[in-house]
């Protein structure tokens, strides 16, 4: 059985775990993850732990790191009537460290300076007191010009990743070390089969194979640009439209509308129409099935083989892990989803990177030169706009009021 040990602002707690409450965690695509559990001691002068936001939780299987997080608001639950020396369960969560670049801001002009310069000096700067200022793995780059006016480090990281268009992503893993490269694909520790699945076991998940059909659209609409000059695109896939007109009849448009009133070229805008289209237009299966097989990881490839509920050898993708103790905390079980989905990162996130995090934005791009503003798009020439001096007694107005 896995040995497992949870330490807590880098002291070994294990023994302090409500093995009733067990602990769970989510890993997963494009997503901050999560660990929920509980801790027991006393509270007052018999304490030995008090847990505290912002604390550092690790845990461990057999010595190695499978989590680590950030302590978040932990609630207290007194088991009995005086508050003041008694036994108290400490209700915990922690998030994964990119819950730390969703809170600092960027404030700083860049001008033709590398992919991996640009993130060296945000990491050097923004998360120096965070604790991640340290080892990274950054795959080298393009020459970038712009400019980041209070956007999050995750939309920083967002949108230069976007900018690469090479498909790369970024990630913190267990040992803190930033990572942004394309990720190579990796396979799956074991096949999904009648071996390695849990059935009909209290508290696992029964295997389910299902279509995804809620997202589907054939016809998509992006709105860019601003209310007073609107930048309208369209992108449509015939093809589809008369397969569902064959097999359901009446006009066969799925339609899907969106407004991104941060992206403001017509390249841009049609661009992000065609990539919304590529993603929304499949239709992905899933499967979702328990396995006590450890190393499942979000982006990884795999095959699930059970002929019985319809998959034979199909090739899948892992989109998300969730693992919880069992049997007194000495073993893991991993709830594991898996997508047909040919790129389950998603076609249209090579503008919007990791969007479960947050909505990144394409900010003014603004030269240190006085009088010139140039805005930099991630498709299409670099326009330059030279503001005319105000009328005497007048006031400049400045761009986007």
């Amino acid at each position: 059985m896995a040995v497992i040990t949870i330490e807590l602002a880098g002291v070994d707690r294990t023994t302090f775990i409500y093995e009733p409450s067990g602990l769970a965690w989510d890993n997963q695509t494009n997503g901050i993850g999560s660990a929920s559990f509980t801790f027991r001691d006393q509270v007052g002068g018999g304490a030995t732990i008090t847990p505290t936001e912002g604390q550092t939780l690790v845990v461990k299987e057999d010595g190695t790191a499978v989590f680590s997080g950030i302590l978040t608001d932990p609630g207290i639950e007194f088991l009995g009537p005086d508050a003041s020396d008694q036994n108290a369960l400490y209700a915990c969560t922690a998030l994964s460290k990119e819950y730390i670049t969703n809170k600092r801001k960027v404030w700083k002009a860049y001008v033709d300076e590398t992919f991996e310069a640009i993130v060296a000096d945000i990491n050097t700067n923004f998360l120096s007191d965070e604790g991640l200022d340290g080892a990274t793995a950054v795959e080298a780059g393009s020459i970038h010009t712009i400019t980041f006016n209070g956007e999050s480090v995750t939309e920083a990281y967002d949108l230069l990743c976007a900018k690469e268009a090479d498909g790369r992503t970024w990630w913190i893993d267990v040992s803190d070390q930033i990572v942004m490269q394309v990720l190579a694909s990796s396979a799956t520790p074991a096949t999904l089969d009648k071996d390695n699945l849990l059935w009909n076991v209290d508290g696992a998940t029964d295997p389910t194979f299902d279509t995804e059909k809620s997202g589907y659209a054939n016809v998509v609409t992006v709105i860019g640009g601003n209310p007073d000059m609107p930048i309208k695109a369209q992108s449509i896939d015939a093809g589809e439209i008369t397969a569902r007109i064959a097999a359901e009849g009446g006009s066969g448009r799925y339609e899907y509308k969106v407004e991104m009133p941060d992206i403001r070229t017509e390249n841009e805008v049609q661009s992000a129409a065609g990539a919304i289209l590529a993603e929304r237009v499949e239709v992905p299966q899933v499967f979702v099935g328990t396995t006590r097989v450890s190393g499942f990881e979000p982006g990884q490839q795999g095959t699930v083989n059970l002929p019985n509920i319809g998959l034979s050898a199909v090739t899948m993708f892992v989109t998300n892990v969730r693992t919880e103790s069992r049997l007194g905390n000495t073993e893991f079980w991993h709830t594991v989803t898996m997508s047909t989905k040919s790129n389950p990162d998603g076609g249209w996130q090579a503008y919007y990177r990791r969007d479960k995090k947050r909505h990144p934005t394409i900010p003014l791009q603004v030269e240190p030169a006085p009088g010139i503003v140039r805005i930099e798009s991630t498709a299409g020439p670099l326009s330059t706009i030279r503001r005319r001096s105000p009328p005497n007694g007048s006031r400049a107005i400045s761009p986007g009021r």
